[in-house]
């Protein structure tokens, strides 16, 4: 991914990180290679440049135990979306995965809160999908 890619990626997840509504996103059950099945939404965005991006968001209430158990997570779940995109002529992707960190007691009640990790996607010459940690 050239830089200018990289900083187009952050200029999308910048203006739509409030602007995503879940009603708008299509969902679609994942099930992984360990047995554990979730939700993952997607839906195409434009980015600053006028591109079409299909961004992904999952989000799981496990802890993170090791980052390659992440890097398969994101890869099965592109694997699962990426018919989406080709669909819709779109070569890149953003995979916004998001996991439990901890938990913390606001106004008397419990509250969970997530870290993450970003991840594109991207159509190469040969037809093939690299995917890439961004951070």
């Amino acid at each position: 991914m050239k830089l200018t890619r990289k900083i187009t990626v952050l200029l999308l997840l910048l203006l739509s990180a409030g602007c995503a509504k879940e009603t708008s996103q299509t969902g679609k059950t994942i099930n992984f290679s360990t047995g554990k099945t979730a939700e993952v939404f997607f839906e195409k965005q434009m980015s600053p440049e006028n591109e079409p991006v299909l961004v992904v968001d999952y989000k799981t209430d496990e802890k993170v135990v090791t980052e390659k158990n992440v890097e398969t997570e994101v890869s099965e779940i592109w694997d699962a979306v990426k018919d989406e995109a080709e669909k819709l002529d779109i070569d890149q992707g953003i995979i916004r995965y998001k996991y439990f960190s901890e938990e913390k007691i606001e106004d008397g009640k419990p509250v969970k809160l997530y870290a993450g990790l970003i991840f594109t996607a991207e159509k190469i010459e040969n037809g093939t999908w690299k995917i890439d940690k961004i951070f």
